[in-house]
């Protein structure tokens, strides 16, 4: 008795049942989103007593009467700009605490 795998299974092969023919010949007619997609990195960070978030060898403010110390805060960073978001929205469902631009350089004298 052969396996299940070996042979033509009905009137098809398995190539012919997985990939029909002459997929692989054409491009696919697919348009890009008229906005790219934004990618960005994802980390929580602790507020420090004077506001300040740490991220990427850069300090962030946010706002001291939306936040408590040690209070953890989302850290939504891109190529250009680092969102910062409360874990827990606020009586108007807004999570959104600041946006700066992306530091790409650490320090105090760069």
């Amino acid at each position: 008795m052969g396996t299940a795998l070996s042979g033509p299974i009905g009137r098809h092969s398995l190539k012919e049942r997985f990939i029909p023919s002459g997929v692989f010949g054409k491009s696919p007619n697919v348009a890009l989103p008229p906005t790219p997609y934004l990618v960005a990195e994802r980390h929580l960070r602790p507020v420090g007593k004077d506001c300040l978030v740490a991220f990427g060898g850069n300090l962030y403010s946010v706002p001291a009467r939306k936040v408590r110390p040690r209070q953890l805060v989302e850290i939504r960073a891109t190529k250009s700009q680092v969102m910062l978001h409360s874990t827990v929205a606020d009586a108007s469902g807004e999570t959104l605490l600041a946006v700066e631009k992306q530091s790409s350089a650490s320090g105090w004298g760069a």
